[in-house]
């Protein structure tokens, strides 16, 4: 039990931090949970062999890395639909959002390299996106396992 735990992965609404998302190893599914009041609100189902998360404020996605399928799952946080889901590449391992919410970033450390996501191609209606979302894949080396965001 203690080497399921310690694998987990948790990430804050960005928003309010009024709900918490948590996978991890054997979940097929996302838990969301409202840590304020100690409870397990929900679970949603938003991929498989779920890991990284991270969210955006405005529009307030919640992205999440699904790692043996090589890609994405965009949820609309407020509506808990899934909006998205984009292949970034092999076993993306990270996820990380701008501060200005215009780009998602993966780090993939399968297959070494970093899709970028333009968070604006997500719309909330079920039409296809005008552009694709996936900007762009950079290679970065073998076996990235972290990313962090600076302004310059």
């Amino acid at each position: 039990m203690k080497d399921n735990l310690k694998n987990r992965n948790f990430c804050y609404k960005a928003v309010d931090d009024g709900e918490m998302y948590v996978t991890g190893p054997g979940l097929d599914a996302l838990v969301v949970v409202y840590p304020y009041q100690s409870e397990v609100h929900e679970t949603r189902l938003v991929g498989r062999s779920l890991g990284a998360m991270a969210a955006s404020r405005s529009p307030e996605y919640l992205f999440v890395a699904n790692t043996e399928s090589g890609n994405v799952t965009v949820m609309d946080v407020i509506t808990g639909k899934m909006v998205a889901t984009v292949a970034v590449g092999a076993a993306p391992g990270q996820i990380v959002v701008t501060d200005d919410d215009l780009y998602a970033i993966t780090v993939n450390s399968q297959s070494g390299d970093m899709a970028v996501l333009d968070i604006s191609a997500f719309g909330r209606t079920r039409k296809p996106p005008a552009q694709p979302p996936l900007l762009t894949m950079i290679p970065v080396g073998a076996k990235p396992v972290s990313a962090v965001i600076r302004r310059a």
